[in-house]
């Protein structure tokens, strides 16, 4: 949804719009997927985001992969002191916490004149209109396993758990420099540790079952970056392309049609081999070479806020909808074809009005005080 690779001032380097393209596409189905969830329709009744042929609700880990992807990008400059830990985090801090606080408060709002109103829980996991929940929300700590609060905004709990793994990220470095280890061996542990958490379903504080899905994509997706520096002139090799795509048709294919272990582990076998694959593919110079169109830069930028905002607006026309606001039911395909325009709508406006203008400030208070 967002891309992580930032210069010093906070600022985009270089895109790779092949890349932009899967953003695109992975968060049109998750936006597509969440209408579904909360009206129970599907597009045009014929496609069933759920679970039949490829389980929508893992492709959360893709956006973890590529994210470990980039954050390799800022590893060696960590490892160097090139970057500070404080800038790094600085940085990351400020891509993914302003956009979200707006929706945050909105969302609360929202809970408030629903209940007031309409009078019933709705499709929004009852939500609690909590000042305190709200303000963690806002600040990415709500999935963090510390505090005892109703989630506001749902699908936030990405941007919460990613910071986290921004910040394991930079403490394993430190740790490793300070004791004279490899990195890695920090990394594979992260990885193990996600898995034992999501499979013994722990719930403790930094340890919960939405964060073991961070730590072991968001880490494998790290060592996918190492993988990628080494062998990036074999990508190009018309055999590799080949052994990508049917690797990435077969991993798809045994999730649904061949033995049970698959199926019951088909996230990690999307996050440890289809979604590296399918980057590993996108990254080959004749694919790069198909979509390089900056447009498509622009609109890999766009995809975060559109993924911060599309519950809050598919909220409010609902809201609308149940207030016989307008004369129409809000589980129908108009609504549904209204409500994902308005929220790229929304986004667009978010990214150009809001988002370049807090970089900006916050860039020069941060040269201020850091």
């Amino acid at each position: 949804m967002t891309r992580e690779l930032l210069n010093k001032n906070g600022e985009d380097i270089k895109r790779i719009y092949s890349l932009d393209v899967l953003r695109i596409l992975a968060t049109a189905t998750i936006v597509l997927y969440h209408f579904q969830q909360v009206s129970g329709i599907g597009l045009a009744n014929a496609i069933d985001f759920s679970t039949k042929v490829f389980n929508v609700a893992y492709l959360v880990e893709f956006f973890f992969v590529l994210s470990g992807f980039w954050a390799y990008k800022e590893y060696d400059k960590l490892v160097n002191a090139e970057n500070s830990y404080k800038n790094f985090l600085i940085n990351k801090f400020n891509r993914l916490i302003p956009p979200i606080i707006l929706p945050c408060v909105l969302y609360t709002v929202l809970c408030y004149l629903f209940r007031s109103i309409v009078g019933n829980g709705g499709w929004y996991f009852d939500t609690t209109v909590d000042i305190i929940g709200t303000i963690l929300a806002s600040f990415g700590l709500q999935f963090w396993g510390v505090f005892d609060t109703t989630p506001i905004n749902y699908p936030l709990w990405y941007v919460d758990v990613l910071l986290l793994c921004f910040i394991v990220f930079c403490l394993i470095i430190w740790i490793s420099k300070k004791f004279s280890f490899s990195p890695i061996v920090g990394f594979v542990a992260m990885i193990i540790v996600g898995m034992i958490v999501w499979n013994r379903e722990i719930e403790l504080p930094f340890l919960t079952m939405h964060i073991a899905r961070g730590y072991y994509a968001f880490f494998f997706g790290l060592l996918v970056g190492m993988w990628y520096e080494k062998k990036k002139e074999e990508l190009d090799k018309i055999p590799i392309m080949l052994l990508l795509a049917v690797i990435i048709v077969l991993s798809l294919f045994v999730t649904v049609h061949w033995i049970d272990w698959f199926k019951q582990y088909d996230h990690y076998v999307y996050t440890f081999v289809t979604y590296p694959a399918i980057i590993a593919l996108f990254l080959n110079s004749r694919i790069q070479k198909l979509f390089n169109f900056k447009f498509l830069g622009e609109a890999g930028k766009v995809t975060y806020d559109v993924y911060v905002w599309h519950l809050v607006v598919f909220f409010f026309f609902d809201f609308i909808c149940s207030t016989n606001a307008v004369n129409q039911v809000f589980a129908c395909h108009n609504i549904m074809v209204i409500s994902i325009l308005s929220s790229i709508i929304v986004g667009l406006l978010s990214f150009y009005l809001s988002d370049k203008a807090t970089l900006k400030i916050l860039g020069r208070v941060k040269k201020m005080f850091v």
